[in-house]
């Protein structure tokens, strides 16, 4: 990477123990030139294998915009939804809308794995007992009263898509991804077909599990994505690094243009909420700092990775940075992880808008 004050704080991150190793990719869109850091670092428990451009993460959140989000794009344009539709008869008034604002004023995140029966945990009687938990939660706040960051919201969207489309999510993501980004290869792992990822050496594990009584590695973190057999609108996507970088450099392209799918993602960046639909913001000590413009949209999952898109504007280059790391192997980094997360952002966006400023000059 070009930046030296980059790879310092990263390298540093690891050395600190925060993270055992990380990839990441500061791409500017106004060069041809695609700076891909990969630093060593623990990969698998067993061995101290360093981190290479085909290691695997757990993408964690980053599901909702990669699949969940593009995906409710896709199905406005083919005309099988609206946002302003409120397709469950048991929170009346919710919009899809709101779901993808959070600001439905459904909870954050229930522990439903725990009311799933271990015999069908992984399965499709597993995801049918979740989700029918999940839809029969009731909101604890009036819809736009607050924002509250939702997992209920992008489950319901996930199986509200796998009802649009009449047939499982993994095969509409994986079928719309291959005619519409196919250099990535991002991909749910699902549990009863597979068990385990399929290229299970590549894959970095995540954190310790009292519930399943192991490391979780090749396996999805977030318990009740598990439960529902790795397949989920909120958590469940694996990918590498090109992978993540693919799905920015496809949303950056396709917001140039004005193809019907571009113009339904343009309304959902600029949507008149605390967060756009699906997207997040920068804000005030958020994952990025000061550091990118008020175009910025982007995400973070819980495993520690992370994709912010900059749109640009006159002080600020368009560009993405994507940061992948598996924090949540070792326990208790978060504060110091967020330290972290805002100190690469920073030392990122530094390098690249000074360069563009001098080009402007």
């Amino acid at each position: 990477m070009t930046s030296s004050a980059v790879q310092d704080v990263l390298k540093g991150a690891i050395s600190d123990k925060i993270f055992p190793g990380c990839a990441a990719a500061v791409v500017p869109f106004a060069s041809s030139q695609e700076d891909v850091l990969v630093l060593e670092g623990l990969r698998t428990e067993e061995a101290l294998s360093p981190v290479a451009k085909q290691t695997v993460y757990d993408l964690a959140s980053l599901t909702k915009i990669m699949c969940t989000g593009v995906l409710v794009a896709q199905a406005k344009v083919d005309g099988l939804l609206s946002f302003d539709d409120c397709p469950f008869p048991s929170w009346p008034g919710i919009q899809i809308q709101h779901l993808l604002a959070h600001n439905s004023g459904l909870p954050d995140w229930k522990p439903f794995y725990e009311r799933v029966p271990p015999e069908k945990t992984g399965i499709r009687e597993g995801k049918t007992l979740l989700v029918e938990e999940v839809l029969t939660t009731p909101p604890e706040a009036k819809i736009e009263e607050q924002t509250c960051y939702s997992d209920l919201g992008f489950i319901a969207l996930g199986h509200h898509l796998e009802t649009c489309y009449q047939a499982p999510l993994e095969k509409v993501y994986h079928d719309w991804l291959r005619e519409n980004i196919p250099q990535c290869q991002a991909h749910f792992v699902p549990l009863a077909e597979q068990g385990f990822h399929p290229q299970l050496n590549d894959v970095a594990p995540t954190a310790k599990c009292e519930w399943r009584g192991r490391r979780m590695h090749g396996q999805v973190h977030d318990d009740n994505c598990f439960v529902m057999g790795g397949v989920s609108g909120h958590a469940g996507l694996f990918g590498r690094l090109q992978d993540v970088v693919a799905f920015g450099r496809w949303l950056f392209e396709t917001l140039q243009t004005s193809s019907p799918l571009a113009l339904v993602l343009k309304d959902m960046c600029q949507a008149p909420y605390e967060r756009a639909l699906a997207f997040d913001r920068p804000t005030e000590g958020g994952s990025t700092g000061e550091s990118l413009s008020p175009n910025a949209i982007g995400h973070l999952g819980f495993t520690g990775t992370s994709l912010w898109l900059d749109l640009g504007d006159n002080t600020h280059p368009a560009a993405l940075y994507v940061l992948l790391t598996n924090r949540i192997y070792y326990e208790d980094t978060l504060a110091e992880f967020k330290k972290i997360r805002r100190r690469f952002h920073q030392e990122a966006t530094t390098y690249l808008t000074h360069s563009f400023r001098e080009k402007i000059l």
